[in-house]
């Protein structure tokens, strides 16, 4: 018996866009496409009784067992494909008794949803498509359906509490899946069990009952016996196919590496797990009641999206307006500044990261707000929580939050340091700071003082000299006003030549954050002084966001594969 998790499952009972499409796809698109087969075998060969069979296949519910295992086995939404069985039976055999807490909202939603539809919507729907000619009566085999079927199911349920402990022993290991979007990968594979797969132990009553006195129950009932296991040995023959695109954790970080050009964190997916223990069905949500953020970006790969999407479109995702090269959004707010948070690295080669914030409507300065998501997340809390006007019921989830937080970060010994230490730590390492405020670190060697010089002004003069030129409307008047820009630009090449690369990289950064205004200049400079410092995949990001860059958070058309 599944035990149900009242949580997960309350969520998947809102699902209604998906549990629409499973039902109808069951219910009417595949009886209509039958009727319409059988029609035209018919025409071609008479009516057979074999033909009525095939009916009775065509309308009815997917099964609860093998529907929301093999949504399981291939890492699909198995709460979902329960979900929709649940009006057939609200206890199932000990077989499926084994799938448990595991399980997500989608397929168990749907597998029992659909089953207990069944119970009424096939024998209506054998009546209406092959006639009324059975001598029982349709409230005969109403009663007849609930005395074999829904009867046993509601004393299994009241039995259940004294052999819940027995069962939970049962349960096979198998690991979470939560549910992303509608129609996600996970509610792909849903949808693939829940609306093909027809029920046995469902169908056999049905068939006893409707056609109690018919000579052809024999052939009546091939169908299904035949459909039966057919279903199952070809869904098995495709998971292995699913469970390879279901994003296991090798094959999403290949997949972020390819696509987004650096490697996540270990607390990338450590935070994933974490949000899915606060909302399994929509861990990219969770901290939405709380702080008004969405996990974003790289975090599509772990909702099983952006499979084949090239990495020219996923490192815009949620790329906004000031983002450089070195910061990828995993966190945003819907808020009028743009406010957002992503990881911040100096080399894409490196894994050691610090997480930073921007208000990308505000100004192009970011702040360090932890060097991991956990400490990020918490500082944001622990801020919140300050605010004396919050509600008690408000404040009793941000401080549960907060808790969850700082015991799974201790549990992984993880460096909660305050944003403070960090950047004071920061500050000692960097070059330059540059406009964006969290500065530039590149190699110098301190004996030959090769590898960086500063610019020729300061940041404020800098910032005077852009301004003249961006409030400029005289054409006349730009040359001269660009006087001093392109002798800066002379320096860079001078310092280029002599190996001190990050003042190109430094000047580069400086126009970028300044606006739109000089983009061909930072196409001439960023990606040379990215390549010249060995950083690759930033001289690829930077050419791809200055061509698409916009005030609004850049975003990409979400798709994905099942296979």
């Amino acid at each position: 018996m599944l035990r149900d998790q009242g949580k997960d499952l309350k969520k998947a009972l809102l699902l209604v866009k998906l549990h629409l499409f499973i039902q109808l796809y069951t219910f009417a698109f595949i009886p209509i496409m039958s009727t319409l087969v059988i029609a035209t075998l018919a025409h071609s060969f008479g009516m057979l009784p074999i033909y009525m069979g095939l009916h009775t296949v065509s309308c009815l519910p997917p099964p609860v067992s093998t529907a929301v295992l093999l949504s399981k086995a291939a890492h699909g939404n198995e709460l979902m494909a329960l979900w929709s069985q649940f009006v057939q039976r609200l206890t199932v055999d000990a077989s499926v008794m084994a799938v448990q807490n595991d399980a997500t909202a989608a397929a168990i939603f749907n597998s029992v949803l659909g089953s207990f539809l069944g119970i009424i919507i096939t024998p209506l729907l054998l009546l209406s498509l092959v006639g009324s000619s059975t001598t029982p009566s349709l409230s005969f085999i109403i009663g007849q359906l609930i005395l074999t079927v829904v009867l046993p199911l509601v004393m299994g349920q009241v039995v259940k509490p004294y052999i819940q402990k027995h069962l939970d022993q049962l349960s096979p290991p198998f690991s979470a899946i939560s549910r992303s979007g509608a129609f996600s990968r996970g509610d792909i594979v849903a949808i693939l069990f829940c609306s093909t797969h027809k029920s046995l132990t469902l169908g056999l009553p049905i068939l006893q009952v409707v056609y109690a006195n018919s000579a052809d129950i024999g052939l009546l009932t091939l169908p299904l016996l035949i459909y039966h296991p057919t279903q199952i040995l070809l869904g098995s023959a495709i998971v292995p196919s699913l469970q390879n695109s279901s994003g296991t954790p090798e094959l999403c970080r290949k997949q972020i590496k390819e696509q987004f050009l650096v490697d996540m964190p270990d607390d990338f997916t450590q935070f994933w797990d974490l949000c899915k223990s606060l909302d399994s069905c929509h861990p990219e949500l969770a901290l939405m009641p709380a702080l008004n953020l969405e996990l974003v970006g790289p975090f599509h790969v772990l909702q099983g999206q952006l499979t084949g999407v090239p990495w020219q479109q996923c490192v815009l995702q949620d790329r906004y307006f000031y983002d450089p090269p070195e910061v990828v959004t995993v966190l945003r707010s819907d808020d009028d500044r743009g406010f957002h948070l992503g990881y911040f690295r100096d080399d894409p080669k490196s894994v050691d990261c610090l997480v930073v914030s921007n208000c990308a409507n505000v100004d192009c300065e970011f702040r360090i707000e932890g060097n991991n998501l956990f400490s990020a997340v918490r500082f944001l809390l622990k801020n919140k929580l300050q605010d004396k006007s919050i509600k008690k019921t408000k404040r009793q989830e941000l401080e549960h939050i907060e808790s969850l937080i700082k015991n799974k970060a201790e549990e992984l010994h993880l460096d909660m340091q305050e944003p403070k230490g960090l950047t004071t730590k920061r500050n000692r390492t960097i070059n330059a700071k540059c406009f964006h405020k969290i500065g530039l670190s590149v190699p110098f060697d301190k004996s030959t003082e090769v590898g960086y010089r500063p610019l020729p002004v300061t940041d404020g003069e800098l910032r005077k000299i852009l301004d003249r030129i961006a409030a400029c409307s005289v054409e006349a008047k730009r040359p001269s006003l660009m006087e001093p820009l392109q002798e800066i630009v002379t320096y860079v090449q001078f310092a280029n030549d002599e190996c001190d690369y990050g003042m190109g990289l430094e000047l580069g950064l400086d126009l970028f954050m300044h606006g739109d205004q000089f983009h061909s200049l930072v196409l001439n400079l960023l990606p040379l002084a990215y390549e010249l410092l060995y950083r690759d995949e930033y001289a690829r990001i930077i050419k791809e966001h200055v061509h698409h860059r916009d005030r609004t958070p850049l975003n990409i058309c979400v798709t994905f594969k099942t296979v």
